[in-house]
């Protein structure tokens, strides 16, 4: 983003379109209209799943985990309508960077920014439930309060440095995904100019961040059992195991587009990498709806349907919860490789 605001010259330089035109590559190679309308679908899905969720998410701030969730959940949100409405788009159009280049720059920059801010929170997320388990004293002393909200500053920091000071991710309809060389299909790279080695690094990083939270959690876990002295709370392992299903697809993500970098790919694992970054992004809604039963509740009561009793409220981070199975209905509320993209 750098070069496209502060340096003319350079972004000319490496971005121009002059050595080819686009109809070198007829229409009918680069269009995939079927993929293109699974993805804007998805899109519309994964929105709309996710806006009751974050309704309920800010109605319990005082955890510090619903803060973590909510600063995820907006940049899910945020980050969607590029890695599925965008992209489904294109594939529609056939787009490639020559014939949108400016917002195809756009376009990638911000969501590569999303992508590693995003899992750089998920990583956040997984600590805080590592420690908020192993040691509540500690959990108090980091997370209490508005401290949770200051661990959202370094993803925010660092993504700004990727959005700014590397090189982003950028469409092309002749393969269904997103790449460093804008000429991609055009004139081959192999990575030599365009390159991003933020990209691998962040995707490592991602990797053994959130595999090292789990494998800290599961060692203690077992302890505890071992010992007869399993403190931990039902609600706590339901709340870890939220977190770890949502991780599993961003270390996924991850590993395939490190795979992609070093091994010849076919185009099966291309399609597969576009889907995994809009999973990343779009299914934490539904591990939420499904496995969080104070979201569900929310939900529910949002419109028009709240449990008949309830012994006691269910929250996230360890309240014990019991609420009988039968539902009322009541009115409806009015308010209601170069190959690469992280």
């Amino acid at each position: 983003m750098n070069l496209f605001l502060f340096d003319p010259n350079g972004y000319e330089k490496l971005y121009n379109c002059s050595a080819y035109k686009v109809e070198d590559v007829p229409i009918e190679k680069r269009q995939d209209i079927v993929w293109g309308l699974i993805f804007v679908i998805m899109f519309i899905l994964y929105e709309l799943l996710y806006l009751p969720c974050i309704y309920s998410i800010t109605k319990h701030l005082d955890q510090a985990c619903y803060k973590f969730m909510l600063f995820i959940g907006i940049v899910d949100i945020i980050c969607l309508p590029v890695c599925a409405l965008i992209h489904g788009y294109f594939a529609i159009t056939g787009a490639v960077f020559c014939s949108h280049p400016t917002f195809i720059y756009l376009a990638g920059s911000f969501g590569f920014f999303f992508w590693v801010i995003e899992s750089s929170g998920d990583i956040i997320l997984a600590v805080n439930r590592c420690v908020e388990v192993i040691s509540p004293i500690w959990g108090e002393r980091l997370y209490n309060g508005k401290r949770a909200w200051l661990w959202m500053l370094p993803p925010m920091i660092y993504g700004l440095y990727v959005l700014f000071y590397t090189k982003p991710i950028l469409f092309s309809g002749i393969y269904f995904a997103w790449f460093f060389n804008p000429h991609v299909g055009y004139i081959d790279d192999f990575g030599l100019v365009y390159n991003n080695p933020i990209q691998t690094f962040h995707n490592w990083l991602v990797t053994f961040g959130l595999s090292s939270s789990y494998i800290v959690f599961t060692t203690v876990f077992f302890i505890r059992a071992t010992r007869g002295n399993n403190r931990t709370s039902l609600a706590q392992k339901m709340s870890f195991l939220q977190v770890l299903a949502i991780s599993i697809v961003n270390i996924a993500t991850g590993l395939i587009y490190i795979y992609m970098q070093f091994f010849r790919i076919s185009e099966a694992i291309i399609y597969i990498a576009s889907l995994m970054w809009v999973t990343a992004h779009g299914l934490p809604s539904l591990i939420y709806l499904f496995m969080n039963k104070t979201i569900r509740n929310d939900t529910f009561a949002l419109f028009g349907y709240v449990p008949a009793q309830q012994l006691s409220v269910g929250h996230f981070a360890g309240a014990k919860t019991g609420h009988l199975s039968t539902t009322t209905k009541i009115a409806p509320k009015t308010n209601i490789a170069n190959i690469n993209i992280h």
